[in-house]
């Protein structure tokens, strides 16, 4: 198997016209590559599972691709352009009330501003989590039952 030929079946995914089945995939693949720290590799795959989850419209696959396409992006240390898709996607997850996949966005933020000492900056996403945390606590008592914790206390 030369030069990556193992991939080679994304051709037939991406005539297949499932755009679904065609950002799995390729986020997938991404993911491979970012893993045997062939990051080129990696943010070609995770672009190409952005534009599926785009055509897809689906928003949680689209936002799942934003963070796709942070973490190559991260891998490869290049973190300013990890920043802003980790930005759109909590933008995005927003919109669509996408909670669980704006939490995990602002998390992978965090941490890396952590590795780049930005210490300030990981303080105030927490503070994001936080109130992130509270709208979703708020939206789930819409019927007027209350959350409780894992120590009994009301969120």
């Amino acid at each position: 198997m030369g030069n990556h030929s193992a991939f080679d079946a994304t051709t037939f995914i991406d005539d297949a016209k499932d755009y679904i089945i065609a950002y799995l995939v390729h986020a997938r693949i991404s993911s491979i590559y970012a893993y045997r720290k062939l990051y080129q590799y990696a943010i070609n795959h995770a672009d190409k599972a952005n534009q599926y989850a785009l055509m897809s419209s689906n928003s949680y696959y689209v936002v799942s691709s934003y963070n796709c396409l942070a973490r190559a992006y991260s891998s490869q240390k290049d973190y300013e352009k990890a920043i802003k898709f980790y930005d759109k996607a909590i933008e995005i997850g927003r919109v669509h009330n996408k909670t669980k996949l704006v939490n995990s966005s602002i998390q992978e933020k965090m941490g890396l501003f952590i590795r780049q000492n930005r210490l300030e900056e990981a303080q105030n996403l927490v503070f994001a989590k936080l109130e992130q945390r509270r709208i979703f606590a708020k939206k789930s008592n819409i019927f007027g039952m209350s959350i409780v914790n894992s120590v009994g206390k009301r969120l």
